[in-house]
């Protein structure tokens, strides 16, 4: 967690991105995904300041304030930078 005194669940998140920019002056594309695996769980162990109880529990992925992280996300973008065409 944020202040380091409680541990949190192992994350294995993947992601990936793709980015073209077909010519010099034109738009750049970008297509993201986050959570690859639409992961949301993690199987933790049950007390983990105790390492002889084997126990298992099923705990929701959180971001360090506790809330959950949100499942496969599909972000898409396009950045277009004009030339400026001074007059000579």
């Amino acid at each position: 967690d944020a202040t380091n005194w409680y541990r949190s669940a192992p994350r294995s998140i993947h992601g990936a991105f793709v980015q073209a920019q077909p010519k010099t002056n034109w738009p750049r594309f970008e297509l993201a995904v986050r959570n690859w695996t639409n992961r949301s769980i993690e199987s933790v162990p049950r007390n983990p300041l105790d390492p002889t109880d084997p126990t298992r529990i099923d705990q929701a992925i959180t971001d360090f304030v506790g809330y959950p992280l949100p499942g496969r996300t599909w972000l898409f973008s396009i950045q277009w930078h004009p030339k400026s065409q001074d007059p000579a």
